[in-house]
């Protein structure tokens, strides 16, 4: 009977893999995790959150805390980002000083964008989402142009006077269809055409003016 010996190579591993981590948040919500290995002297990026579904598209930004153990990190979806975000972590052991890699999968949830409102006047332009003011000449009747953004796509929207607001003038205004300026759904008129030599509602100095509340609400009741 005959043996034969085999030389058996020795392969030694400097680092690890890690079985993947799952979480989860929603849309447009930070999420901050505690990395709860009390043995690991560091944590490193290996690679920055991106959709699993378009690996070169970022899906967000991520930041370490913690100089030493527990370590924590701060997940940041990109703005109105939804889908599955990956991305890997290195830890290093305080022992062995081993490199373990850590996967990670978090899945952004939806949740409902209130729409955004846009507003335009013919001097002034476009204004998004804001308190503004619009000066207009006397005896005109049209005050501004209204429409509206929304991330969810499908959403219904509607414009209105938003009359469950104490302080507001609304009564003078009416609110109509119009689309003959792009990007514009509704324009406001006064009822009837204004007189800057009459009595205002309210007045400050020279100034006579009038405060409108306008929103731009979905089918889900966000404003």
């Amino acid at each position: 009977m005959k043996f034969f010996l085999l030389p058996i190579g020795l392969i030694f591993f400097a680092g690890h893999l890690c079985g993947q981590v799952n979480l989860s948040t929603l849309e447009d919500v930070p999420l901050t995790h505690t990395l709860d290995d009390n043995n690991i002297e560091s944590w490193v990026t290996v690679s920055n959150p991106v959709d699993q579904n378009n690996p070169t598209s970022s899906a967000g930004s991520l930041s370490l805390t913690g100089g030493s153990s527990p370590f924590s990190f701060i997940f940041t979806p990109q703005q109105d980002f939804q889908g599955i975000v990956i991305f890997d972590l290195n830890s290093s052991d305080a022992n062995t000083s081993v490199l373990t890699t850590h996967s990670f999968i978090i899945e952004v949830n939806a949740s409902n964008d209130a729409p955004k409102l846009k507003l335009y006047n013919s001097s002034q332009g476009l204004t998004e989402d804001a308190n503004v003011s619009f000066s207009i000449g006397e005896n005109v009747r049209t005050v501004a142009y209204v429409g509206y953004s929304d991330a969810d796509v499908g959403d219904v929207v509607s414009i209105d006077l938003n009359t469950n607001l104490a302080d507001h003038d609304n009564a003078r205004f009416t609110i109509e269809s119009y689309s003959d300026i792009a990007g514009a759904t509704h324009r406001v008129m006064f009822n009837s055409t204004t007189d800057h030599e009459a009595a205002s509602l309210r007045a400050d100095g020279d100034r006579q003016y009038y405060l409108i509340a306008v929103r731009a609400i979905d089918q889900n009741g966000s404003t």
